[in-house]
């Protein structure tokens, strides 16, 4: 049921400029923003310096790690003076070794980061600032989806460019759909309609959903959906014991209450490629995993719950490092590396992740792949909590209320006042410790 193709689509089209730096404004916020060296000579579609290798550095341990090195070794196959060495690590680890690794020159020159974890990056004085490179690539929002361009904006200044983005959707399956007596081509878009297909799969005998205790990921989109958000906009405090928080929460938990999920379950994954149930919450990148081929499945767009679409999701983003402060080849070659690497993006959709890039994504080559097309419809509603250094390790107060409730039956509204007050509490640390604003 996948739909394969093995097509780099390498569409280089940005033409030579050069950076006046002098009159780039870095500007500041946390460790302030590194910019790049004066005179620094960028081109979109060549680099004509000294021969260069850049240390690149990413997440990329998994399946998609062979898709993401067959971009660069096209990259590399068609750049002689520039060559590009990559290091793939654990996520959690890659974080915590970069800012110490790249102070002492041992680091990476670009590497890939989830967007969440770029303002902690930025203020700790890992990333160069990018708005000169940026403007003078003539890159703008235009060339990706409002949402996951913005994000890569920490107090003002631009550290990052999109290269990805990735989102939960409904993965449906087919057999099981008719079996019930529904349509297999129609899968639920509405509250509704998801109503009514987890009804006529338990009358089925079937078992409808399976939901996992830990669902931060599908409470953040249901909060936007009912007209709430987890943090306020400036990410200084923590919103998500609103009204919408509840009734986002206790939907969640309704699915075991209703029977139709059994309670305490995990590994949701697994169990649809059992094909013990027939509905499921994935991230795109299980459209992947090759255990499906024996399943008969689909793709829809994450269903409309409550008022409004909205969907978590995250992104992988390109940024150059202060390792190559004082080197004008080298940031020149990075410069150079991160618009190619972008533009390079389209067999990524082989790995089941949306490149960002605007003229990649409405390629041939991406819109091919079937059950990759419900995640690029809903790129517009896709929810990033505001782009505040630390905001991420304050979520697990969140994180355990949602366990107590949809695990063990919890309120609630009283779960989500002590995770509130909890969160804030950490805000408060964070804001003493980096600084704040987006």
């Amino acid at each position: 049921m996948k739909n394969r193709f093995t097509t780099v689509a390498g569409i280089a089209t940005a033409s030579a400029l050069t950076i006046a730096l002098a009159a780039c404004g870095g500007g500041s916020g946390g460790g302030g923003a590194a910019t790049p060296g004066a005179n620094l000579e960028v081109s979109g579609d060549s680099y004509d310096g000294p021969k260069v290798e850049l240390q690149l550095w990413n997440p990329f341990t998994g399946g998609d790690g062979p898709y993401f090195n067959s971009i660069v070794d096209e990259f590399n196959a068609a750049n002689e003076n520039v060559q590009i060495k990559v290091t793939s690590m654990d996520a959690a680890d890659m974080y915590g070794k970069a800012p110490a690794a790249i102070r002492s020159n041992k680091g990476p020159d670009l590497a890939v980061f989830h967007v969440q974890s770029i303002p902690t990056q930025a203020v700790q004085g890992t990333l160069l600032g990018l708005d000169a490179i940026v403007a003078d690539l003539g890159l703008t929002e235009d060339d990706f989806a409002q949402v996951v361009w913005r994000a890569g904006e920490v107090n003002g200044v631009r550290y990052s460019i999109p290269f990805d983005q990735h989102m939960l959707g409904l993965f449906y399956n087919k057999d099981l759909f008719e079996k019930a007596g529904l349509d297999p081509e129609k899968p639920p878009h509405t509250r509704e309609e998801y109503d009514a297909a987890l009804d006529a799969l338990k009358a089925a005998g079937i078992q409808g959903h399976w939901q996992q205790p830990n669902a931060e990921w599908q409470f953040r989109g249901l909060i936007a959906q009912f007209g709430g958000s987890e943090f306020n906009e400036d990410g200084t405090e923590a919103t998500f014991n609103s009204p919408a928080g509840v009734e986002a929460l206790t939907w969640l938990r309704s699915l075991v209450e209703d029977g139709h999920s059994p309670a305490n379950v995990d590994d949701a994954e697994k169990a649809f490629i059992a094909g013990t149930n027939a509905m499921g919450f994935f991230g795109e990148w299980f459209a992947g995993n090759e255990a499906l081929d024996e399943l008969n499945w689909g793709t829809a767009e994450f269903p409309v719950i409550g008022d409004q679409p909205a969907v978590w999701g995250s992104s992988h983003q390109l940024v150059i490092t202060t390792q190559v402060e004082g080197d004008t080849d080298r940031q020149a070659a990075a410069a150079y590396a991160v618009n190619q690497l972008s533009q390079m993006s389209a067999t990524w959709a082989n790995a089941y992740q949306v490149p960002a890039r605007k003229t990649v994504r409405e390629s041939a080559e991406v819109q091919a792949v079937t059950n990759l097309q419900p995640f690029i419809a809903q790129l517009d509603t896709v929810v990033f909590n505001p782009s505040v250094p630390g905001l991420e390790n304050s979520l697990d107060p969140l994180n355990q209320a949602i366990v107590k409730v949809i695990g063990s039956g919890a309120d609630p509204q009283q779960a989500l006042d002590e995770a509130v007050e909890l969160t804030n509490n950490i805000l408060k640390d964070n804001a003493a410790k980096y600084g704040s604003g987006s």
